[in-house]
C-alpha cells in the first residue's frame, strides 16, 4: 500500500550529491572544502525576498531543490557581504547575507495552501526542509527561523520525534563549522543590526529547542547546555542523537 507522500519522497531524493558539494563541506569533514553561500541570499531584502519566493515555487513545483537552484552561483563566506542575518526582516540599506529569507520563502509559498490540505503542506515542508538540510548553508539558515517546527496539527504529528532527530543529525554535521563564523551572526529589526547578546551562541537556540523533543533528554539537561560554549554544546547534542 502506497503512502500519500511516496511520490514526493522519490522526487526529493534525486540529484543530491552535486548540491552537497556546491553547498560546501562534506558529512565526514565539513572543513575540508570551503563553506559556500548562494549569492541569491546576498543583497537587499526587497531583492532577496523576490528571488527566494521564485526559487521556492520552483522547488515545490518539481519537489526538488536541484532544478530550483540550477544556475545559482556560490561564494565563500569570507567574500559574502556584511553580516549573516538569521532573523529578519531587514530594512537595512546595505547588502548582507539574509539567511532568514530562505525559510520565510518556504512559508510564504506553502501557507496559502493550508486551507486546501494541512497534510499536503506538511509533506511539502517536511521534504523541502529535511532534504535541504543536506546543504550546510541551509542548515545555518534553518537555525534562524522557527521552521523545525514543521507544520503541526496534521495526521503526521507522531513523526515529530523522528523529524527532530533527523534534522539535528544533519545540522550537527556542520555545527563546528558554524561556530567558526559565529562572530558574524546577527538578527535584524527593520533598521537595526543586532549581534547576538546574552547567550553567546544564541544563533543556535533553535537547536536546543529541538533537543527538548528528543526521547530520554530532559529539559534540565538541555538548559544545562546554556552554561557551556557552542563547541561543547554541539558535542553533547551529537551524543544525544547518536553521532
Amino acid at each position: 500500500m502506497n503512502r500519500p507522500d511516496d511520490g514526493i519522497v522519490d522526487g526529493m531524493r534525486s540529484g543530491y550529491e552535486g548540491e552537497l558539494i556546491r553547498g560546501g563541506g562534506s558529512p565526514s569533514d565539513p572543513t575540508r572544502t570551503p563553506f559556500l553561500i548562494p549569492t541569491a541570499l546576498c543583497g537587499l531584502w526587497k531583492d532577496v525576498k523576490r528571488m527566494w519566493v521564485s526559487i521556492v515555487r520552483k522547488a515545490v513545483k518539481h519537489m526538488s531543490w536541484e532544478p530550483a537552484l540550477k544556475g545559482i552561483e556560490y561564494i565563500p563566506v569570507e567574500d559574502a557581504p556584511g553580516a549573516f542575518i538569521l532573523r529578519g526582516p531587514s530594512g537595512l540599506g546595505d547588502p548582507h547575507v539574509l539567511l532568514f529569507a530562505l525559510i520565510r520563502g518556504i512559508k510564504d509559498v506553502t501557507l496559502p495552501l493550508v486551507p486546501q490540505s494541512r497534510d499536503r503542506v506538511y509533506l511539502i515542508e517536511k521534504l523541502l526542509i529535511l532534504s535541504g538540510l543536506d546543504m550546510p548553508w541551509f542548515c545555518l539558515a534553518s537555525l534562524g527561523f522557527p521552521c523545525l517546527w514543521i507544520l503541526e496539527h496534521t495526521s503526521y504529528d507522531h513523526e515529530k520525534p523522528q523529524n527532530t532527530r533527523d534534522a539535528l543529525r544533519k545540522i550537527l554535521r556542520y555545527w563546528d563549522l558554524f561556530c567558526g563564523h559565529q562572530g558574524r551572526f546577527c538578527s535584524s529589526s527593520p533598521h537595526v543590526l543586532a549581534p547576538w547578546g546574552g547567550l553567546g551562541w544564541g544563533w543556535g537556540a533553535r537547536a536546543l529547542g529541538l533537543c527538548k523533543h528528543l526521547p530520554n533528554v530532559t529539559e534540565k539537561e538541555v538548559e544545562g547546555l546554556l552554561k557551556v560554549d557552542a563547541v561543547d554544546a554541539g558535542a553533547q547534542m551529537r551524543k544525544w542523537v547518536g553521532m
